[in-house]
């Protein structure tokens, strides 16, 4: 009866260290967000399941950047005219 013990206690630990191992295995997800000199990230928020970010500094007028943060693709960017 004791083995058994020992041998169910034995396998709860392995299954909670395979699941801590399983979960800091993420994958970094990377982007190049293209940002005019001297353009810089003045917001950064939460829209949705989307990321925005809020620029000022380029030659058009201020940007909204929605980025996927998922695949840390690009989905749309509103330029914001300064002229009218």
């Amino acid at each position: 009866m004791g083995l058994i013990i020992l041998l169910g206690i034995g396998l709860v630990g392995y299954k909670l260290t395979d699941l801590n191992q399983k979960s800091k295995s993420v994958e970094t997800i990377q982007t190049d967000i293209p940002l005019v000199f001297p353009e810089n990230i003045t917001e950064v928020e939460p829209c949705g399941e989307k990321l925005c970010l809020m620029t000022v500094g380029h030659k058009k007028g201020r940007r909204l950047i929605i980025v996927d943060p998922e695949t840390g693709h690009l989905s749309s960017i509103v330029t914001f005219s300064d002229r009218p």
